[in-house]
This record gives C-alpha cells, structure tokens and sequence, in this order.
C-alpha cells in the first residue's frame, strides 16, 4: 500500500507536469493531477510514519470503516466508468445510418478545441462519403466571443468538401452535450431512425448515453481520435462528468 501510493503519486506529478509544459496551465483540470498527487503522497507519508513508529497513534474504527467505504466506492466507480469509456472508444457503428449527430465542443479554452472539433468532421466526412444515402445534423450554438453557431461552422466545411446541402440540417441553438441530443432528436423526422452520435472518443459513453436516455433507441458512436498525450486526462475528467450526469439524471 505504501509503495503502491508513493508510485501514483509520484505518476500523478509527472503526468500533471507533462501537462503543464505541453498545453499550458490552463489546461482542462490539470489542478486534478496535482491534487491527486498531494492526497497520494500524504498518505504515504502517514504509511511510511505509522511504519517507523510503534507508538503511531491509531485512527479509529469509526473514523477508518466510512473512509476506507468512500475510498472503496470511488474507486469502484472510477474503474467501472473508465472500462465503460474504453469499450465505447472501440466499438464500430454499422454502415448506412439512417442520420449522423456531430456534436460541438461547448467549453471555451478547451485546449485543441479546434483541433478536436476538426477531428470530429473528419470522421464525419469519411462516413458520409461512404454511405451516400446518410444524412447528417451538425449541432452547436454559438459559444463565448462568437456569433457563428458551431453548427454553421461545420455546415461549411462539410458543403467545402463536397457534401450536398440537401444532406445536411443544422441545429444552432444548444449549449452542452444534452441539449445537442436533445434538440438534433427534434429534427429527425423518420421514426425509429438508425443514429451515429459523432463525438471524439472519449465522449462516446457518455453521448451515447444521453441519446438513449432521450429516446434513440437505434443509437451508435462514432469516435474521432484524440491526441493521445492528452487521452489520459480527458477520459479522467470524464469519469467525473459521467457521475455527475448520473446524479442529474441525464444517463
């Protein structure tokens, strides 16, 4: 336990560093890591203390059963959640969809927002140039410092590359993943369509979630690739949201 604490807290820091110096400070809950690796490395600090000292004082049995309870569930949770985000990250969609959900990204100074977005249209792109009778509806609102929805964004480049505008609905008015579901499921005008939810990778657990939750019953994800670096953080931080929506009653 001592060993195995002191190891991730020490993985923790580094990783948090790396962080730090590949995109900056302001990094999407970078403070995480850093945190971590505090908790982490008091508690092996109190192991190696209780180790050296005979006379160490004891914690109570009522103080020790509740944390080591709420350890044991958050930990439970954490890696119940992230198999959940790994297995969605490899699953394939079938070919054909009836529709195409492209998600756009709601948190202003996202690192590689744009880069992350781009990726989504790309996989988007290569599904519709493969599945001609698909079509799709980009969904994003207009975000801080900018009047053009996402959704026009994505309608251009998609219509620059050669995708027909008659394939193509926009849906300009939501602010985060549920309203973009839940808004683009208003304009599916076919019942019981077959729906891609196109999101980066590891978003897909969650979105596809949602989607079920709103009624898609015929729903699959589609992952565009992440930059591998920040993977690690993105699908943590993830882990979080989930539990979150859980909660709200959102998944």
């Amino acid at each position: 336990m001592r060993i195995a604490s002191g190891a991730a807290a020490g993985a923790c820091l580094l990783y948090g560093l790396i962080l730090v110096f590949y995109s900056g400070i302001h990094t999407t809950f970078l403070a995480f890591w850093f945190l971590a690796a505090a908790v982490l490395g008091s508690v092996c600090g109190l192991l190696c203390l209780k180790r050296k000292k005979d006379n160490f004082v004891r914690v109570p049995l009522w103080v020790k059963v509740p944390v080591l309870t709420i350890a044991a569930f958050g930990l439970t949770v954490f890696v119940v959640s992230e198999m959940l985000i790994l297995v969605s990250m490899v699953k394939s969609a079938p070919k054909s969809l009836d529709y195409l959900i492209v998600l756009g990204i709601h948190e202003d100074g996202m690192y590689q927002k744009e880069e992350l977005l781009q990726k989504r249209l790309d996989s988007v792109l290569s599904y519709l140039n493969e599945n001609e009778s698909t079509m799709v509806i980009v969904s994003g609102g207009s975000g801080q410092g900018s009047d053009i929805p996402q959704a026009k964004t994505m309608y251009d480049f998609l219509v620059l590359q050669g995708i027909s505008s008659g394939r193509i609905i926009m849906e300009k008015r939501s602010e985060n993943t549920t309203q973009n579901i839940y808004y683009s499921r208003l304009l599916i005008e076919k019942e019981n369509a077959s729906v891609g939810i196109v999101t980066s990778s590891y978003h897909v657990y969650r979105a596809v979630g949602i989607a079920r939750k709103a009624g898609i019953s015929l729903v699959y994800g589609i992952g565009a690739p992440v930059d591998a670096i920040l993977l690690p953080n993105f699908m943590v931080r993830e882990c979080a949201v989930i539990f979150l929506e859980k909660l709200r009653g959102n998944l």
